[in-house]
């Protein structure tokens, strides 16, 4: 129990807990699961298989954990996983913190909070005189109180500008930044200032205001004659159709799919994919439309478009190594956790079924879930 522990820390974030608890299932047998938890939520790392016996169950455990730990090794070598890690930027006192690994989801607002506790306990490095440091760490927070009284100070203008304008100030939207960091705008001008006017702000200028664009044109469902189409009219995607979000760019894995097309016959194809059950079903559905001629006995009418986009996926079982698993029943969508953990010895096979779906009656509404089964 003490070696499996040890080899489950050794491929866990330092900041993770890892304990190790037994199940036993309603048909007798008895399971050892490593627990993996940590401040914000807890998870099965590994599990043994089925045994007669507590210690079968351990022994399980730690064979699995072994394999983990030299697949570890071989993939990172005897490195330790990092935990959080604090950076400064010289010339701005903003802050940044980066965590390796996906499991903390909040370690952006937790390593901030800590960089902001920890910023007057700074110490230099050892070479540096003691009153070097001395200095360094009193100009350094003389630095950041001349700045929050500066930042007080201007909040109040502003406070007193907005109260003397309000109505102007309501009247125009300032443009907000998605990037979250607050924009710098020059002091307003104060009561007691008998020069000429300063110029208005930036962003308050007509040329940086933002230009909507015009919404996309619509077709019309009026009745009557219907004259030529025109080139702004837009043909809506087909329903299997999922676009990515801009900048996107995830990562791609190696994946063997066996095809079964009911009343038709089996194919195996090998394909690069995301690690999610809805994109194997795209990539499956997209492989039956563009090689039908692959298959059995098809005829002309599957080839016809009201036939083609009612296919649909569904996935059956899943192999990693000489394990299958029943994905029949699973509800969740990312898999990427299996393909980095079971799928590391050997490329995952799917067994991936695909039939059509009957359309709905005209006075059946479709539900959200008839909706996500659409390919």
């Amino acid at each position: 129990m003490t070696t499996a522990l040890s080899n489950e820390w050794y491929f866990s974030l330092m900041d993770d807990t890892i304990s190790i608890t037994t199940v036993k299932e309603p048909s007798g047998g008895w399971k050892a699961v490593a627990i993996r938890s940590n401040d914000e939520e807890r998870d099965a790392l590994i599990s043994s298989e089925p045994c007669d016996s507590i210690q079968k169950a351990f022994e399980s455990l730690h064979a699995k954990s072994a394999e983990a730990t030299a697949v570890y090794i071989k993939t990172n070598g005897y490195g330790q996983l990092p935990s959080y890690k604090k950076s400064e930027d010289l010339s701005d006192d903003d802050t940044a913190s980066v965590m390796s690994g996906s499991e903390h989801s909040a370690a952006t607002s937790v390593a901030l909070s800590t960089w902001e506790s920890s910023d007057e306990e700074l110490v230099t490095p050892a070479s540096s005189s003691k009153p070097d440091s001395a200095s360094s760490k009193s100009s350094k927070k003389n630095r950041k109180r001349g700045k929050t009284q500066k930042n007080r100070k201007y909040e109040s203008e502003t406070d007193d500008e907005l109260a003397d304008d309000g109505p102007i100030r309501q009247a125009i939207n300032p443009v907000r930044h998605p990037a979250g960091r607050a924009v710098a705008r020059p002091a307003p001008q104060t009561a007691g200032w008998t020069g000429p006017p300063q110029p208005p702000p930036p962003m308050y200028r007509p040329g940086a205001m933002p230009v909507l664009q015009p919404p996309p044109p619509r077709p019309s469902m009026a009745s009557g004659p219907s004259g030529p189409p025109t080139p702004a009219a837009q043909v809506p995607p087909p329903p299997g159709f999922r676009p990515m979000g801009p900048g996107v760019n995830p990562r791609l894995f190696d994946t063997r799919i066996t095809i079964n097309w009911l009343h038709h016959s089996e194919q195996r194809i090998f394909e690069s994919c995301r690690a999610s059950i809805r994109a194997l079903q795209d990539t499956t559905v997209a492989y039956v439309r563009g090689h039908m001629d692959a298959f059995d006995n098809v005829t002309p009418l599957d080839h016809s478009p009201t036939k083609i986009w009612t296919l649909r996926a569904n996935i059956k079982r899943a192999f990693f190594g000489s394990e299958a698993y029943d994905m029949s029943g699973y509800r969740g969508d990312d898999l990427t956790k299996l393909f980095n953990v079971l799928g590391k010895n050997d490329i995952p096979r799917f067994e991936i079924e695909v039939d059509y779906v009957r359309p709905p009656s005209p006075g059946h509404a479709m539900t959200p879930g008839n909706a996500s089964s659409m390919q």
